[in-house]
């Protein structure tokens, strides 16, 4: 899979990267290219299990210097979307690279959040409150009293 996806990584930057340099055509076709190329790394980021094996497949300089060149370009001025796209594909992979090696089962406390496990276990575990709820707008739920 990582010389597939290394190998679609590189013929897309070349075509978007000719085609940034073409004459005056619809950046639509750029655009499409740009969301495949997302769709990819997206896919990558899912099966991959380690994070050393996604920062080896992807490459984020080669999507910085065609987002300047982007930018730099006349034509793509009025472009947001273009731009935007191209700034998604670079913070996925710029945060899969810049991220300490670590197993698919560690991904939840990688990106912030704690993983207690799944629902059964954490009913299972008397130390886990499943069934708390929290207070809005001064009503309680649940456990608690009105007014509480």
């Amino acid at each position: 899979m990582a010389a597939f996806i290394k190998e679609l990584q590189s013929e897309l930057h070349s075509a978007l990267s000719a085609a940034c340099d073409a004459g005056p055509n619809s950046t639509s076709g750029i655009k499409e290219g740009l969301k495949l190329v997302l769709v990819a790394a997206r896919v990558t980021n899912s099966l991959a299990t380690d994070s050393s094996l996604f920062a080896g497949i992807w490459d984020s300089t080669i999507w910085t210097e065609l987002l300047n060149r982007f930018v730099e370009h006349n034509r793509f001025i009025n472009s947001s979307a273009l731009v935007g796209i191209c700034k998604q594909i670079i913070r996925l992979v710029q945060r899969w690279q810049t991220l300490p090696s670590s197993k698919v089962g560690e991904r939840s406390v990688r990106w912030g959040h704690e993983a207690v496990g799944n629902k059964r276990k954490a009913i299972a575990d008397p130390d886990v409150n499943v069934g708390a709820k929290k207070v809005k707008k001064g009503i309680a739920i649940r456990d608690n009293k009105r007014g509480e």
